[in-house]
């Protein structure tokens, strides 16, 4: 226990270098050497995780030498490639410029912990009214809604950057609509796609045991959905620097997810998290929404969100009816081909784009 108490440490501190590192060599515009980084640090956990746990057989000390390694490496390089520590004098700080940092960054704090109560409290809920067991099962179902949370997050690096740049624009809120309309589609787009394939992927890459885990991944996946939906709009509380409205509108979803789980957990075990985690993420992205209208007009088009997810939701009813695999699937992939048929004009996002970088190449 004394010794993974210490790897604790040295592994908070590392991800706290790396952090600061990363985020001033994305800040003084060095963002290939930002995204470099993100590679050097997956790529060398993988790898000393594969020799701590499978060569070494190291168990849980080998876990957290895997992860402290990998950081460590990628701290080294930030520290050599971008130099954050050149040039840094205390005594250079401004006093209204500090104060006016901590005004806009203290409410975030917050926030962090909000958003870690909505995603972790189901665990907690689940151990409690259904078991240890079930909430094995939910570990192996928040696996696949990962998937959407990577895309979310690549997309976010750079949206946020865009977003600052932006948002003295007179322009800024078409810009924001276009990039939001775009965005959202390729997430209920992913969601659809992953949905068709959840059963043929549980029964290929788990246990016939965790079978049945697939069960909560629609919700979830619409609830990962919804929350990077949601994290689009509060960047107009940072990019406006009314840093307050972050903390607020996630402390309604994080009540709302708390009281959803108090519901639907007790009744409908592993399902009613993943429905808890859909309906608290909508419900702070609907908040968000209306409450920003005074910092960016987004406009969205609602009719086609709308009618993606009653598809969408037509998916999820069809693969709970328990039909024959062949049929299911085909009938499913009928409904996702309807749905890019509502989100065709992706295709022209997707063409426009195209031209653009052709004629910046010529």
């Amino acid at each position: 226990m004394g010794n993974n108490l210490k790897y604790l440490y040295i592994l908070l501190l590392l991800q706290g270098l790396n952090q600061i590192f990363a985020q001033y060599t994305r800040g003084i515009g060095e963002s290939t050497k930002f995204a470099l980084n993100g590679i050097i640090t997956t790529f060398f956990t993988g790898m000393f995780n594969v020799i701590f746990l499978v060569y070494l057989n190291r168990g849980l000390d080998g876990y957290f030498l895997a992860y402290i390694f990998g950081y460590l490496i990628s701290v080294l390089y930030l520290l050599i490639s971008t130099q954050p520590l050149k040039g840094v004098r205390f005594s250079d700080l401004d006093k209204d410029i500090s104060t006016t940092f901590l005004r806009y960054s203290i409410p975030l704090i917050p926030n962090s912990l909000m958003w870690w109560l909505i995603n972790s409290s189901s665990r907690y809920f689940i151990n409690w009214f259904v078991g240890i067991e079930a909430n094995g099962l939910f570990a192996v179902s928040s696996k696949i809604p990962a998937l959407i949370n990577i895309i979310s997050q690549v997309f976010s690096q750079a949206w946020q950057l865009s977003a600052f740049e932006e948002y003295e624009n007179s322009e800024s809120a078409k810009f924001y609509s276009n990039v939001f309309d775009l965005y959202f589609s390729v997430l209920l787009l992913t969601t659809s796609a992953i949905i068709l394939v959840i059963k043929p992927v549980f029964s290929l890459l788990f246990a016939d045991s965790y079978f049945d885990a697939w069960q909560p991944v629609p919700f979830l996946l619409l609830g990962t959905t919804f929350s990077a939906a949601s994290g689009f709009i509060g960047v107009a509380y940072t990019a406006s620097k009314k840093t307050s409205g972050v903390f607020r509108t996630s402390i309604y979803g994080g009540i709302i997810s708390l009281i959803l789980n108090l519901i639907f957990i007790p009744t409908l075990g592993i399902i009613g998290a993943g429905i808890s985690s859909m309906v608290s993420f909508f419900a702070m992205f609907i908040i968000r929404y209306f409450d920003t209208k005074d910092l960016i007009s987004i406009k969205i088009n609602w009719r086609k969100i709308f009618s993606t997810l009653l598809l969408i939701g037509i998916q999820i009813f069809v693969i709970f009816l328990g039909l024959e695999a062949r049929i299911e699937l085909i009938i499913n992939s009928l409904i996702l081909l309807l749905i890019l048929i509502v989100n065709r004009n992706l295709f022209d996002y997707i063409i426009k784009m195209y031209h653009a970088i052709r004629s910046r190449e010529k």
